[in-house]
């Protein structure tokens, strides 16, 4: 490596510990710098909306997970007529804000007034941990339908097939070689999704706050 080259690459890794370290130390030396700080991550509502961001978290990985796995087969392992159609819908939301699902959602299923429940009854009430968790899962499910379906695309077909010519059935395949086979990408995917749904705004304030349903970023607005 030549002396300049050596120069690039220190400038360049000065610059990122700069505009990425630096202004995670400055604010921890503020943080140490006023003691009392400390004190609000201990305060009871801090520690309600903590386990509230928890449960939330997990309830909308899992749903968004029954969803883009038999999704994420279907599009990719059957004959489905117009799939690939569909595996082009399935992206829409990535050209969206997710508050904006929060928004078309509370129109659709906002109390007594939304159009679904007027349609169909009361039966479902938006502003709840539940409506919370299905604006999560399904603003952020290309997330997972994305990644899982390129990595269902790379897998060799011959284990699957393999199975199924030794008498495996449907469910002894998925289980035994599909879904070991996806356990890698389900985990890395798994961890985006959590550091996006933990990340958001604009959906548990839209959605939460009028329940009363803080985590932990609505909790730092307020």
């Amino acid at each position: 490596m030549t002396r300049s080259l050596r120069s690039v690459y220190v400038l360049l890794f000065a610059g990122v510990c700069f505009f990425a370290v630096g202004p995670l130390v400055g604010l921890l030396l503020r943080v140490f710098s006023h003691p009392e700080y400390f004190g609000i991550l201990f305060e009871k509502e801090t520690l309600r909306a903590l386990a509230q961001t928890v449960r939330l978290c997990g309830g909308a990985l899992f749903l968004a997970l029954l969803l883009a796995l038999p999704l994420s087969w279907l599009l990719v392992r059957t004959d489905l007529p117009g799939r690939d159609r569909l595996r082009r819908v399935f992206q829409f939301p990535y050209m969206l804000p997710p508050y904006l699902f929060a928004i078309a959602w509370a129109t659709l299923a906002i109390p007594t007034v939304g159009f679904l429940n007027r349609w169909f009854g009361n039966w479902f009430n938006i502003y709840s941990a539940s409506g919370l968790i299905w604006v999560f899962a399904t603003a952020y499910l290309p997330i997972l339908t994305s990644s899982l379906c390129q990595a269902l695309e790379s897998m060799d077909p011959s284990l699957e097939e393999s199975a199924r010519v030794c008498g495996a059935g449907p469910a002894r395949v998925a289980f035994s070689i599909t879904f070991p086979c996806l356990l890698p990408t389900i985990a890395s995917v798994s961890l985006l999704f959590l550091l996006a749904v933990l990340s958001a705004f604009g959906v548990p304030a839209l959605i939460g706050n009028p329940a009363r349903l803080y985590v932990l970023t609505t909790r730092i607005y307020s």
